[in-house]
């Protein structure tokens, strides 16, 4: 029950953000960035912040819905995170010759 409420509580940080990039988050993603060993130039800091709360968001929504036995599996961030759609795809994807 603690970690719904927790988890609903994070749910409700992400999902209300709007550009700026989201103060309460800054340890999570300080976190992450160290977990994953991820380092960016000033430039792209913010940009991949933008799609990591994005990404943060979907996943929380996600498994909110996933209490509410909507979804029968559950996310989690991983090293990805950082990555929209079309990066993730492409890095997946191989290109015969």
């Amino acid at each position: 029950m603690q970690v719904k409420l927790i988890l609903m509580a994070l749910c409700a940080v992400v999902s209300s953000f709007k550009q700026p990039l989201s103060t309460e988050l800054d340890g999570i993603w300080e976190e992450w960035k160290t977990q994953h060993s991820k380092q960016y130039s000033k430039v792209d800091e913010g940009f991949r912040r933008m799609i990591w709360e994005t990404n943060q968001g979907l996943i929380c929504q996600h498994n909110l819905e996933a209490e509410m036995d909507k979804h029968t599996f559950t996310l989690g961030m991983n090293k990805f995170g950082d990555m929209t759609n079309k990066e993730y795809n492409a890095l997946l994807t191989v290109k015969s010759t």
